[in-house]
């Protein structure tokens, strides 16, 4: 078993360090009391690096004496340079703790200048080696060279910069150097910002003890290193220059999980449960797997149990997503019944532990999560879904709340609630102005109805039909009889009084029939009165309750913040004058309709005055009728006459009736004139109103797009440090994916029109309506309105040149084609998320994918640990070094991250701290199990290239395919 089972971890180091074996050094001390104060002030590596020695004997002294308490001692030595300067340059060579001592300080003795100590009896220091030479020396022999450098006494810096190669030889020091040792923090970031950029090489900058004296083992400032404490980890460490080495009291990652220890992982443990062992299953036995505190990256072969390990991980920090769980899923793991045979837990740094669980066992969703999980299949879904892409905005909008000021989330727990809080105002105002929209559209469908061509053929037709009655009619006016009448005296007299009373009667019979006529139309206006009174009534008092559920609505927080609403507002009403004013009329139809009457049985006999109008009709009818029967012939054909020529003019007024006689020629005469003249401009009158109306709307859901630029801005710095990745946050009023599609459900598109054809009209509808509108346009959105009313006045299709066209005729459901228009419920306010300039809709899963693991790596505020199961799989390796690889490695600094990949550039390039490689032996009862480890681990360092890279001679064969394009 790796004896670094956590991977690289921050240990403190000396990488400079004097023995009393250097000249310059009290060679009193004892080993033991170096080691000692090595141990006080926790260094778990040092370098013995005396000056131009190395001490065989004292190292392997200090060695033995130093691992008995987990240090590493690493033979070193410091040089003095003959490098041209002021003071002569000092360098180390720094060798692994394992190395042959006696061959390499026998190559160094007598290759270098050393050799004059020997030969020609000079002084330690009075010999200076030629670095460059000395250097190349270092590294045959398998070691690293540190360099003094910055203000640190006999640094590079003593270099002149008053002659032109002054800086060239800096240059040439720096491409063979491993490490600079400076000798202030200050000169860490001058380093960084003057120095580094213009040798175009990033090299670790350390400071160390130089100790001569162990009496005064004082530090500038303490040098950390995450690496394992040896000198494989050292090399290893130098790789990430940014990374691996930190100059300060603590790294950040360690002060973090000292603070939050609750929220850092340190073991998985999966065991069986008592007596449940079976030897032909084995599975999990008696596991205890360490976790990084950084990145922890699980490896293994396909089915060798990555997977198991996320899901494992993802049950016992009750995070959710559990029906994507790949391994602990119904048709595998669980449905074999394995799972309940075993149990697991995790152990925190707080070292405090969450509850063992069964493998079978489920989430309970109102458990606080104690880590986010990402599995494989849940990643798939949502980077794959079509259309709407809502699940991947819900993740989206999880990260986006938390940017947004506690004090502006109002007491909302979701991003989706605070909107609603803030828009349902504004969403009541709309619903109302819809309402009036839906009431003009019923007024314009009735007057369009009038501009079908057919309506006005209707008229003209029926027109032409009266006036063909009308011409007929003419023509049968009564013609007079030519009778004469006997002078009989008594008879005419007779006849002359009878006459006199006919015509009485007759008068009498249609005054009684103008009045009854006149009274039918009281009532019927009446009749609307009361109606329109009562609806007024009915509406007042149901406006008054609206209110007054209004209050109860408001009533806990007017209580909460001691407000009477009834000073604020306040509705009364009285609506006595209106019920007396509809009790007057009824009185008053009441007293026309006993006017009329009903017909008396006695109404032969009654006196006419006192006779209802119908009794009096009857009355009339029937004295007619016996006055006619007793006239001689003559007079009765004379009657007749009469009668009939009243009875032409009655139906002659009738034909030629009046503007408001419905179809007389007078009617339809007006009717077509309106029609020509006057339809047209009531129509746009009410269009008009209907567009200012929906304009209206439009202003209200900008007011809602105005919440989202206040969230906005919560955000749109954070995106700003996205270096290279194009991502915006845009707040716009965008129009929904499925307006196409339902606008033209409402057209026949087998009519002729703009939009005839499924494909040809779709086409129209985008290219001639669509593609130019800026849906955060006011102007542009009045102009869409207007032209997709007249894309059904007119039609659009290039041969037909505009031709006019029925509206109605197009539109199955005109109502609902306009209410779905006019209300702009297709358009909507959102907060979108965009990256190169597409819509999350617009974008590939793979680009979906990178996408949401930039928003959990570096956006998301959450701080308790991540897990991802394999979250390259949506991506090529290019995307997955340039996008992934930075985020994770910046992730990792505030939070635990542990992943499952099959990438190395996830693995190595990303720098994961720990290496888990698990395995699955299904001969020996599907036994699980694991090591775990560095990188520079030499077991760790075999298992990714023979995981990630399919063994060392593959990858050198595709190694040395590629061009060198550096």
């Amino acid at each position: 078993m790796n004896k670094y089972q956590n991977g690289s971890e921050w240990r403190i180091w000396d990488l400079h360090f004097h023995s009393p074996s250097s000249h310059d050094v009290n060679d009193t001390i004892k080993n033991e009391d170096i080691v000692k104060a090595w141990v006080k002030n926790n260094i778990s590596v040092v370098a013995i690096t005396d000056h131009h020695i190395i001490d065989k004997a004292r190292i392997e002294t200090l060695q033995r004496l130093a691992t008995e308490k987990n240090i590493c001692v690493l033979p070193g030595i410091e040089f003095l340079s003959d490098s041209k300067g002021k003071d002569p340059i000092h360098f180390i060579g720094i060798f692994p703790e394992d190395c042959n001592i006696d061959y390499i300080w026998g190559q160094i003795s007598n290759r270098t200048e050393i050799a004059k100590i020997q030969s020609d009896g000079r002084k330690c220091d009075e010999v200076y080696c030629h670095l460059k030479d000395t250097i190349k020396i270092i590294k045959e022999l398998g070691g690293i060279v540190t360099i003094h450098a910055g203000k640190k006494t006999n640094s590079i810096e003593n270099i002149t910069h008053s002659l032109p190669h002054g800086d060239a030889q800096k240059k040439d020091i720096a491409d063979i150097i491993d490490i600079f040792e400076i000798g202030k923090v200050k000169d860490l970031d001058d380093y960084r910002k003057n120095v580094l950029p213009n040798i175009d090489k990033n090299i670790p900058m350390i400071i160390c003890s130089d100790n001569h004296n162990i009496d005064e083992y004082i530090f500038k400032e303490k040098l950390w290193i995450k690496a394992d404490p040896s000198f494989i980890g050292l090399k290893q460490a130098i790789n990430e220059p940014d990374d691996r080495f930190y100059v300060g009291k603590e790294p950040e990652v360690l002060v973090r999980v000292k603070n939050n220890k609750t929220k850092f992982i340190k073991n998985l443990i999966i065991s069986t449960k008592s007596g449940h062992t079976d030897a032909t299953q084995i599975w999990f036995n008696d596991l205890k797997i360490p976790i990084s505190k950084e990145l922890t990256a699980i490896i293994g072969n396909k089915g060798s149990g990555k997977s198991a390990l996320a899901d494992i991980l993802g049950l016992c920090s009750d995070s959710r997503h559990n029906e994507y769980f790949q391994f602990l899923h119904k048709n595998k793991f669980l449905k074999k019944g394995f799972a309940e045979r075993f149990y697991a837990l995790i152990e925190f740094y707080s070292d405090t532990t969450t509850e063992e669980k069964d493998l079978d066992s489920s989430i309970n969703d109102t458990d606080e999560p104690k880590a986010q999980y990402l599995p494989q299949n849940y990643f798939e879904k949502i980077c794959n879904e079509i259309g709407e892409a809502e699940s991947f905005r819900d993740e989206i909008e999880k990260v986006v709340f938390q940017y947004i000021p506690e004090e502006e989330k109002l007491l909302e727990k979701t991003f989706k609630s605070l909107i609603q809080l803030k828009t349902v105002s504004v969403n009541k105002e709309i619903t109302a102005i819809i309402g009036k929209i839906n009431l003009l559209n019923e007024e314009i469908i009735n007057l369009e109805d009038k501009k079908d061509p057919d309506y006005k053929k209707s008229l003209i037709s029926k027109l032409k039909l009266k006036m063909e009655e009308l011409e007929v009619h003419k023509n049968s006016k009564p013609k007079k009889p030519k009778v004469e009448i006997k002078k009989d005296d008594s008879a005419e007299t007779t006849n002359k009084e009878q006459t006199t009373k006919l015509k009485s009667w007759e008068k009498l019979l249609r005054e009684t029939n103008t009045s009854l006529k006149e009274n039918e139309a009281e009532i019927a206006g009446y009749n609307l009165s009361i109606q329109q009174l009562s609806q007024l009534k009915r509406d007042i008092i149901a406006f008054s309750n609206s209110f007054a559920e209004f209050s109860e609505t408001q009533k806990e927080i007017c209580e909460k913040y001691k407000i009477d609403i009834s000073k604020l507002i306040s509705i009364s009403y009285d609506v006595s004058s209106l019920e007396e004013q509809i009790k007057d009329i009824e009185k008053t139809k009441k007293g026309i309709k006993s006017k009329n009457g009903l017909l008396v049985e006695d109404f032969a006999t009654i006196s006419i005055i006192k006779l209802n109008l119908v009794s009096k009709q009857k009355r009339c009818e029937l004295e007619i009728q016996k006055i006619n029967e007793s006239l001689s012939l003559a007079e009765q054909e004379i009657q007749k006459y009469e009668t009939e020529l009243n009875q032409w003019n009655e139906k002659q007024e009738t034909l030629l009736g009046s503007v408001d006689k419905f179809e007389s020629i007078k009617y339809l005469k007006n009717e077509i004139k309106y029609v020509d003249e006057k339809l047209q401009k009531l129509i746009d009158g009410k269009r008009v109103r209907r567009e200012k109306l929906s304009l209206d709307i439009y202003n209200k859901k900008n007011e809602i797009k105005t919440f989202y630029d206040e969230i906005k801005e919560s955000i749109v710095n954070k995106l700003d440090d996205f270096d290279g990745q194009d991502l915006t946050i845009v707040s716009s009023l965008t129009l929904d994916t499925d307006f196409i599609d339902i606008f033209l459900s409402y057209i026949s598109q087998n009519k002729s029109g703009s939009f005839m054809g499924k494909d040809e009209g779709k086409k129209i509808l985008i290219d001639n309506i669509l593609q130019n509108v800026d849906w955060n346009s006011e102007a542009s959105i009045k102009d869409l309105l207007s032209k997709v009313i007249q894309s059904f006045e007119q039609d659009f299709r290039p041969k037909y040149d505009k031709t006019e066209r029925f509206i109605g005729e197009q539109i199955k459901d005109r109502e609902g084609f306009y209410d779905f228009i006019f209300s702009l419920r297709y358009l909507k306010p959102l907060y979108e998320l965009q990256k190169d300039g597409k819509n999350i809709e617009e974008l590939s899963p793979g680009e979906k994918g990178a996408l949401l693991l930039v928003f959990y790596l570096v956006l998301d505020k959450s701080t308790i640990p991540l897990i991802i199961d394999q979250p390259e799989d949506n991506l090529d390796n290019n995307s997955v070094y340039k996008v992934l690889v930075p985020f994770i490695r910046a992730a990792k600094k505030r939070r635990q991250i542990i992943m499952v990949t099959h990438n190395p550039n996830l693995a190595v390039v990303a720098d994961a701290e720990e290496i888990i490689r698990v395995n699955i032996e299904k001969n020996k009862g599907n036994k699980f199990s694991y090591i775990s480890g560095s990188i520079e681990d030499i077991t760790i360092n075999k298992a990714i290239v023979d995981v990630l890279e399919g063994t060392m001679p593959a990858f050198n064969v595709r190694k040395n395919k590629y061009h060198d394009r550096q």
